[in-house]
């Protein structure tokens, strides 16, 4: 992907994440780089994005070692790097991700630039009880200038940590702009699942509240599942009637998917701010999500999308039955999300292009406009 062009401004702003070209990358991390690529043309100072991957080591299966190196690289390139003010530096809050980011915090803090460490998901109660990886993970916020997390779950856990005060800026997701789609010719009423296939993303219990569904709606329903992982195997073997499981999908190609769909389902232990939501929403697909993540903060339950308790299949296989059986209601869901995510969670929206200048312009001690 081509790089944003510089502005003739004196203010440099380098992006750090993973490539989305990779394809091994961290998916959602590496999309969202993707998208902040289109999010940047819009502002008024000069953006540099450097990736934190080495497609040769991708290559031969050493994507770790690529990884750490490539990290390496940028990290000695920022202490000499004059015209670089400020750092904004991608990552997941896990285990590995924090050795991902402590050298582009130390260099940063040696080179004394600003850095602003975004985090897109993954739970501080995961971390807290494994010694090593929470005492680095408290030493990389001690570094940080900002730190960007999803509100909800993520900001509750994160606000009570000291080195955390006065640093901590709720952060939206966003994606492309789509059209409303075009009620499918198709027969029947079509869920789609789109995620990786483990067990946190409640892929059991889907299975086992759409079986239910399928005894009173009879072939009338069906379930697209796209997506990998260990569970793939699984839903294959399982023979669910009226499941088609698609394994592995280009980005590209499930947006297609998502034109034929009547409702989402992702029934997660829990999220950060999933991104298959927001595409799935951006085209008036109707949602039904658990209540585990940073949309309750953004989305209202019966109003724009159905919320459900995670591990429920009840909660779960009921919102699917309303959804299939209540047309008008639907229908109203439909284009009520779609208008949300269209005026508030897309590239080029005031508010999405408003929370990055915001913190850019308060790390920088100055203004730092954009076009439009």
């Amino acid at each position: 992907m081509a790089k944003v062009s510089n502005v003739k401004e004196s203010k440099k702003i380098l992006i750090v994440g993973p490539n989305p070209d990779d394809p091994t990358r961290n998916g959602g991390v590496a999309k969202y780089m993707e998208y902040l690529e289109f999010v940047a043309r819009d502002w008024k100072c000069g953006v540099v994005f450097q990736h934190t991957d080495i497609g040769f080591f991708s290559k031969i299966g050493a994507v770790r070692v690529g990884r750490v190196l490539a990290t390496l690289r940028v990290s000695l390139k920022l202490i000499f790097a004059k015209k670089i003010r400020l750092i904004h530096v991608n990552c997941t809050l896990s285990k590995v991700g924090v050795f991902r980011v402590l050298p582009l915090l130390i260099c940063s803090f040696i080179a004394k630039k600003p850095c602003f460490l975004q985090v897109h998901g993954g739970r501080w109660s995961r971390l807290e009880n494994s010694r090593f990886p929470s005492a680095a993970w408290r030493f990389a916020f001690t570094l940080s200038s900002a730190v960007g997390v999803f509100p909800g779950i993520q900001l509750e856990e994160l606000e009570p940590i000291e080195t955390l005060a006065g640093k901590l800026y709720p952060i939206r997701n966003f994606v492309e702009p789509k059209e409303l789609k075009v009620p499918s010719n198709s027969k029947g009423f079509n869920f789609i699942f789109v995620g990786r296939l483990v067990k946190e993303k409640g892929i059991r219990e889907l299975l086992q509240a759409f079986s239910r569904l399928r005894t009173i709606a009879g072939a009338n329903v069906h379930m697209t599942i796209l997506g990998s992982g260990p569970l793939l195997g699984f839903v294959e073997e399982s023979r669910y009637n009226g499941v088609d499981a698609k394994g592995h999908v280009e980005a590209s190609a499930v947006s297609s998917y998502l034109d034929s769909a009547d409702a989402f389902v992702l029934p997660s232990y829990h999220e950060g701010f999933p991104l298959s939501f927001l595409e799935a929403g951006a085209k008036g697909v109707v949602p039904i999500v658990t209540n585990s993540s940073a949309l309750p903060s953004f989305f209202n339950h019966e109003v724009d999308c159905i919320f459900v308790s995670p591990k429920n299949i009840d909660d779960l296989y009921l919102a699917m039955k309303r959804i299939y059986e209540d047309t008008d209601f639907r229908r109203n869901i439909s284009n009520n999300i779609y208008k949300h995510i269209n005026e508030g969670f897309v590239i080029g929206s005031e508010p999405v292009t408003r929370q990055f200048i915001e913190i850019y312009s308060t790390l920088l001690g100055e203004k730092v406009g954009s076009h439009g």
